[in-house]
């Protein structure tokens, strides 16, 4: 994953390949999707400050989280042991802050 500056546009782009992509974008078991993470450059906005919005971009839409969970294959058990250990968390969390 590499980042583009677009030089006639003024934007940079987080291209992103993968078979699911959050927020809707899921597709059939298989196909790819291709999308693209951009962010304009607003008139006389330095380079490093539209580079942190794109970073806050991408961090907010999980993209990395999910290339990350594809470098490798998991198997199904694994899938459901690690979502049952995220639900154990969240409630204990519920059940923790519940009497405040």
């Amino acid at each position: 994953m590499g980042i583009d500056f677009g030089a006639k546009t003024g934007t940079l782009f987080v291209p992103f390949i993968g078979r699911e992509f959050g927020r809707g974008f899921l597709s059939r078991p298989g196909k790819e999707v291709n999308c693209v993470t951009e962010v304009r450059l607003k008139k006389g906005e330095p380079v490093d400050r539209a580079l942190r919005r794109l970073k806050k971009k991408v961090d907010r839409e999980g993209i990395l989280k999910i290339v990350r969970n594809h470098r490798h294959f998991e198997k199904p058990s694994e899938r459901r042991r690690r979502k049952e250990k995220a639900a154990r968390f969240s409630a204990m969390l519920a059940a923790r802050y519940a009497d405040l």
